[in-house]
């Protein structure tokens, strides 16, 4: 009778751990659909170069100014085509709110998965939901937050066949090794740490305390498992080192010391997305896993343990742990590795956490406080995503002023305004006027080589109309006559957005300022409410489109 009470119980606990975890699931959904536009800072652009690859053969302006290169060596591209299928399938709007909608079920599932195959402490599982809204995501740097997910089921995928292989199992994980390179070449690299990693430390197991004759059977029999996921892994490898072989772009990074490197992983700055809140939430986050450490190490002590359980685990978050502050921050343009590896080894260190000895009362504060916080993530950004998607769709209605099949120029007069942190959704706004089929001039992914989408040499904004960097500055630094003179590109309307205080005082236009000689045959059509956005247009004969 007693045994049918515990059975019920657990039953009814498991219930209702799976009921709040789906639902703190459906919250978060319910965010990206409860307003009109998702406020991310290169999210546009993806949508724009999306709508390039699903509608090339459809609309002859994208066939004048884009070339597409299928498939790059780089990877970063897999998504790319999922979200241009939506968009062939639904439309803009609804392509983007259905592909994020999917990455937020993904993420935390996918976390679910791998800890379920290490642990039946699945209340750690809730923290996989606080790493949904990060600072990848609000950037618009999907193609790297669809690769988390992946890795976390390529990774739970090993952990279920780590003992166990077949050429059936074999195959499944060299196509999900595949699938993480494909979307994102950092989660690939971290899929090749976390095998590499786990597996020394069970082959360092198996062989602990051998001597002789079974000491080498059992280095012949570890080896094998060890090597097994690992040769599995490598063959998206080739891939790299012909991307890198044949890249040319140069390299962004900037010169960080090493105390920056430790604050950005102690302070978890891969947490803080686009609430205010951010900064406060990721330092609760860090005292309930430096709480969580010491408890550990308090009940291993008092069961005087003699071996941690998971130590593999440990050893890849450490590693990535000591990547994310000693290695590099960027490769070429790729950007933020600090940050991208740093989730990683916060994620591997929570896993390792949910892997210990714990007593009930700690099992049943953890999903709590894990809950508590993607709670107070979501409260806080809820106004945040209302005021941004108010301006976005501002922004929208002044662009919808545009003519099909033309060209389009956004110029950023200020700086992002104060408080709003590193995220700034206006950035690459005109990709969500792709409906209309126009072209962003400063479309960052076409100036790439691993995107798949390129500008054509004939029609290339850099360097004639400026150079990447001059047309990214604020305020921006072209040159229209110079690129309409040189290429056979033309830039049919400017849409201005924010001022210069120096012209608020007497009344003039800030880009008049600036721009005057080159607005001449430009004409203000259309303004926003409060005058931040305006949209000019071109009115001499030059303005008809290339045909």
């Amino acid at each position: 009778m007693r045994d049918k009470r515990a059975f019920s119980t657990s039953l009814l606990k498991g219930r209702f751990s799976t009921c709040a975890f789906l639902g703190l699931i459906a919250l978060e959904v319910a965010l990206i659909w409860a307003f009109p536009y998702f406020p991310s800072e290169d999210g546009p652009s993806h949508v724009h170069n999306a709508s390039v690859l699903a509608n090339y053969d459809r609309e002859p302006i994208y066939r004048d100014y884009y070339r597409l290169t299928l498939f790059r060596p780089a990877g970063n591209m897999l998504t790319q085509f999922v979200l241009a299928g939506l968009l062939r399938l639904a439309g803009l709007r609804l392509a983007e709110k259905l592909f994020l909608t999917g990455y937020v079920i993904l993420l935390p599932v996918s976390f679910r998965y791998a800890l379920r195959a290490l642990t039946p402490h699945d209340g750690f599982s809730f923290f996989g939901l606080i790493l949904v809204p990060n600072y990848f995501l609000y950037m618009g740097l999907w193609n790297f937050c669809y690769s988390i997910a992946f890795l976390f089921l390529t990774l739970g995928f090993y952990f279920r066949h780590e003992r166990r292989w077949t050429w059936r199992s074999i195959l499944a994980l060299s196509a999900s090794g595949f699938v993480v390179y494909l979307t994102h070449a950092v989660s690939w690299v971290i899929c090749l740490i976390a095998v590499a990693g786990w597996g020394a430390v069970q082959l360092a197991t198996d062989v602990w305390g051998e001597r002789g004759g079974e000491f080498w059977a059992a280095l012949r029999s570890g080896l094998g498992q060890f090597a097994i996921p690992l040769f599995a892994l490598l063959p998206p490898a080739i891939l790299m080192l012909m991307h890198l072989a044949g890249s040319k772009e140069e390299t962004l990074c900037g010169v960080e010391s090493l105390r920056r490197r430790l604050h950005r992983l102690c302070n978890l700055e891969f947490l803080r997305g686009i609430a205010p809140s951010d900064l406060v939430l990721a330092k609760v986050v860090v005292a309930i896993l430096v709480f969580l450490l010491v408890l550990a190490v308090v009940f291993a002590l008092q069961r005087r343990l003699e071996r941690w359980s998971g130590v593999g685990v440990l050893v890849v978050s450490l590693v990535c742990a000591v990547v994310a502050v000693l290695g590099p921050d960027c490769i070429g343009t790729g950007l933020f590795i600090h940050k991208r590896v740093g989730l990683y080894a916060c994620s591997f260190f929570a896993l390792w956490l949910a892997m210990q000895s714990w007593p009930t009362w700690v099992l049943r504060i953890v999903p709590v406080a894990f809950c508590a916080i993607t709670l107070w993530s979501l409260i806080a950004r809820f106004p945040v995503h209302q005021r941004l998607s108010r301006e976005l769709a501002e922004f929208v209605a002044v662009g919808q002023r545009t003519l099909p099949q033309r060209t389009a120029l956004l110029v950023e007069l200020q700086p992002f305004p104060e408080g709003a942190g590193e995220i700034w959704p206006l950035e690459h706004a005109l990709g969500l006027l792709s409906d209309r089929a126009i072209i962003d001039l400063d479309n960052y992914e076409a100036f790439t080589d691993y995107f798949s989408t390129s500008f054509r040499f004939e029609r290339s904004p850099s360097p004639a109309l400026g150079t990447e960097s001059q047309l990214e500055a604020v305020p921006p630094v072209f040159d229209i006559e110079r690129y309409e003179r040189e290429t056979r590109g033309r830039v049919d309307y400017i849409l201005v957005l924010g001022n210069i205080e120096s012209s608020q005082s007497d009344g003039q236009k800030g880009e008049m300022k600036l721009y005057g000689n080159q607005l001449a045959p430009y004409h203000m059509v259309s303004s926003g409410q409060d005058g931040e956005f305006r949209l000019y247009e071109r009115t001499s004969p030059q303005s008809e489109p290339p045909r």
